[in-house]
């Protein structure tokens, strides 16, 4: 009887053993996917942010190209920053006739 019970342990902790690989393999392959979708969304926003603040900076280039009608001319331009805070930056262009 003591050996048969000894099997029986034996066998239900090698059981519970597989289980807590089972449940950390999961728990570890989950933990990767939500972190490679993290990354991909933070990749995206940082390039989303690169793409506005240089669509602001041409269009404030050819606002300035266009409106060459004084030898000089100052211009405000607000640029959003990272943080979402407007920071007005004066663009001074001589512009030749």
């Amino acid at each position: 009887m003591k050996e048969k019970s000894v099997k029986i342990i034996v066998t239900l902790i090698t059981l519970a053993v597989f289980g807590l690989i089972a449940i950390q393999f999961y728990w570890i392959t989950n933990s990767i996917e939500l972190e490679e979708k993290i990354f991909n969304k933070n990749v995206g926003l940082a390039i989303s942010n690169v793409v506005k603040n240089l669509d602001k900076k041409e269009t404030a280039k050819v606002l300035l190209d266009n409106l060459g009608k004084t030898e000089h001319q100052q211009v405000t331009v607000n640029v959003e920053s990272n943080e979402n805070i407007e920071e007005n930056h004066v663009i001074k262009k001589s512009i030749r006739s």
